[in-house]
């Protein structure tokens, strides 16, 4: 069995922690005098000398002036060593939390992490779990579990853990988007131009879309992607903005524009879905009616449409037009979209 040397330690720490209480109590002793007596002349209950001589009372500076008095030794004795007391508590305290942490430590990408620079690199299981404290903005990882700081954080499995380290990414970059009260009725306005961007290579319809969707008090962010987490995007709420961020790989024309609008739909908190959006119902429905899917007739449709025609060919696919593996050639696999978007990056320290 491996023995936890950090628990090994804090237990170590607590019972080498010596509460002043234990010096007044051999001053006593050498005093002969006992507590009942030692309370009246420090003007004290006899139970708070109790607690005071068991630890169970911090010693302040106020008794200290009155153990200065009584027992004829310097409060700045008495003072330094409650410091030094409590010191050890605290660092017993937390230690005992690092060894409650790693075992949810060692379900995070740590190294992946450390490597996109979310992170410092870090060897030691007690470095980690600090390093991912910092990171996370909490005292101990289990309080992550807790929906009001990571939705959805089960840290007792890899994905879970993955998924809430890109979440926390996720909202640190959407802090230092500088962005106007987000509009209802200007996002509503902008959609049809955000349609028209389906056409374009991504190195063009990421700073167009980018700028519209600013101008309507919505950010985008493409946040690298984590092996085993299973989020694609998520919708974040920053002061009076909203923010869509979403992994930054793995897209094609069809899921990228398809997630995009699904996310925009789900902010205006309207019911219409986006395959109805970007192709509308009965357009689709005359174009499947002359069950012609070649290649030629699919272009000129998508033509027609406006849209891209990886968009058309995934509309096909889910509507059994055609198979899965059909005409997926015209779907064009966007690259890593981290680099195509104005969203400043957090400073590292």
């Amino acid at each position: 069995m491996k023995t936890d040397i950090t628990a090994i330690t804090a237990e170590k720490r607590m019972k080498t922690a010596s509460a002043p209480g234990e010096t007044i109590r051999r001053q006593l002793k050498e005093k002969h005098m006992s507590q009942k007596e030692f309370a009246l002349r420090m003007d004290l209950s006899e139970k708070h000398i109790s607690r005071l001589v068991n630890g169970d009372v911090q010693l302040t500076p106020a008794v200290a002036e009155r153990l200065e008095i009584v027992l004829g030794v310097p409060s700045a004795y008495w003072n330094r060593l409650e410091a030094q007391y409590r010191e050890k508590l605290v660092k017993a305290e937390m230690e005992t939390t690092l060894a409650q942490d790693i075992p949810l430590a060692k379900n995070f990408p740590y190294q992946e992490i450390s490597e996109l620079g979310w992170v410092p690199s870090a060897r030691k299981a007690e470095e980690k779990v600090m390093n991912l404290r910092k990171f996370f903005g909490v005292v101990k990882l289990s309080l992550l579990g807790n929906e009001m700081l990571i939705e959805n954080a089960d840290l007792t499995r890899k994905q879970g853990a993955a998924d809430a380290a890109w979440q926390m990414e996720a909202g640190r970059q959407a802090e230092h988007l500088k962005l106007s009260a987000f509009s209802l009725t200007k996002l509503n306005d902008t959609l049809p131009s955000l349609r028209e961007l389906t056409v374009l290579p991504a190195e063009l319809f990421c700073p167009l879309l980018d700028t519209r969707l600013s101008a309507c008090g919505t950010g985008i962010l493409f946040v690298p992607g984590l092996k085993g987490s299973s989020l694609t995007h998520i919708i974040l709420k920053e002061g009076e903005s909203m923010v869509i961020a979403l992994k930054a790989e793995g897209w094609n024309t069809d899921s990228f524009w398809h997630t995009l609008f699904d996310a925009l739909f789900k902010i205006e908190g309207r019911e219409e879905k986006a395959d109805d959006f970007l192709i509308e119902k009965d357009a689709f429905d005359a174009f499947r009616a002359q069950k012609d899917t070649s290649l030629k007739h699919v272009l000129q449709f998508a033509g027609e449409q406006g849209i891209a025609a990886g968009i058309a060919v995934g509309r096909m696919q889910r509507s059994g037009m055609i198979r899965k593996n059909e005409l997926n050639s015209l779907k064009e696999a966007y690259p890593s979209l981290s680099h195509l978007t104005s969203a400043q990056r957090i400073p590292r320290l």
